[in-house]
């Protein structure tokens, strides 16, 4: 599994060659397959989250991360040879188009937008209750609350983005 992670990584721009050494790295790779899990992409990868204060993140996959960072060489011999299939593919170019076009309208960092929009989704999908008015706004106010660092035109552009892609509704 971590070599599909490691590929998966490369095909999303996270810098997994760093995983060992940089947290900023790390916060890329977490908030990247916790956002591929969910709809529209769902990629089924089998990682549970919690909300942490960079946003989503997971015990597990931190592990695999450093399982990857450990064994550096092996990962970019397969990552070099392989590739996912067409539908996959799809689902990956959609989502570098959202980081992307996010990335472009907030004028984030990589790492800063993915902190937003997955701590912005894990609200939206396990925090607030179904069927509450407005909840798209509701989760980006309460992650402007967790982020004071978050400018509100900034949350509103990345909850807008969000909504274009159908990560939230």
């Amino acid at each position: 599994m971590d070599q599909v992670l490691a590929l998966l990584a490369d095909q999303t721009s996270v810098p997994w060659t760093n995983l060992g050494k940089s947290f900023e790295a790390r916060k890329c790779f977490q908030k990247t397959i916790f956002l591929l899990q969910n709809e529209p992409y769902s990629l089924n990868l089998g990682y549970s989250f919690n909300l942490y204060l960079y946003g989503p993140y997971s015990g597990r996959l931190a592990t695999v991360g450093y399982e990857i960072a450990e064994n550096i060489e092996a990962h970019k011999t397969f990552v070099g040879g392989h590739s996912f299939n067409k539908d996959i593919m799809d689902k990956i170019e959609a989502f570098n188009a959202f980081v992307e076009e996010g990335m472009a309208k907030s004028k984030l960092r990589r790492e800063e937008f993915l902190e937003l929009a997955g701590t912005i989704l894990f609200i939206y999908r396990y925090t607030l209750p179904q069927g509450e008015k407005n909840k798209a706004e509701e989760a980006g106010k309460r992650t402007a609350l967790l982020k004071p660092w978050c400018r509100p035109t900034t949350r509103d552009l990345i909850v807008n983005t969000m909504r274009k892609c159908r990560l939230i509704t």
